[in-house]
């Protein structure tokens, strides 16, 4: 217990109390980059959710037959 409330203290201290991944969450979920897939926006969206941010209205999930070649479905 005492090893855990450690590493969360810290990452706490590194991260400006969490600020710094909240940011890259939402940066990942509004990206227009071609390498930003759906899924790591869901990804984004979902965690941003778990601790407790509002989504973004603008997701919109891509069907399979929007993707370009390449891309795979993960």
């Amino acid at each position: 217990m005492c090893i855990q409330n450690t590493l969360q203290q810290k990452i706490a201290e590194i991260t400006g109390n969490g600020e710094t991944i909240v940011r890259y969450l939402a940066d990942t979920l509004q990206s227009e980059s071609y390498v930003i897939k759906p899924c790591h926006k869901m990804d984004a969206a979902r965690l941003l959710t778990k601790y407790g941010f509002a989504q973004p209205d603008n997701i919109t999930p891509i069907k399979p037959e929007d993707w370009e070649e390449g891309d795979e479905q993960e």
